[in-house]
């Protein structure tokens, strides 16, 4: 997949997700963005799993967790 192809898509989530948090739309309507979401979240999960372990994917966890804490302490301050 090419890198314009992978950036469409994560635009596409970012808007869901907008739409999801929007003061202008019902808890009806945001909650049905919301679930289209984490049903993608899911489809994901399923597809790497089925996928197999490489070698060094532990690492790829870690700076998960590094941009996570990151962004914690920037919402503290």
């Amino acid at each position: 997949m090419d890198v314009f192809e992978l950036e469409r898509i994560r635009i596409s989530l970012r808007q869901l997700a907008a739409e999801a948090r929007s003061p202008y739309e019902t808890g009806f309507v945001t909650v049905q963005y919301k679930r289209q979401l984490v049903e993608m979240k899911w489809f994901l999960e399923d597809l790497i799993e089925n996928i197999g372990y490489f070698a060094g994917e532990e690492s790829w966890e870690q700076e998960r967790v590094v941009q996570l804490l990151k962004r914690k302490e920037k919402q503290r301050a």
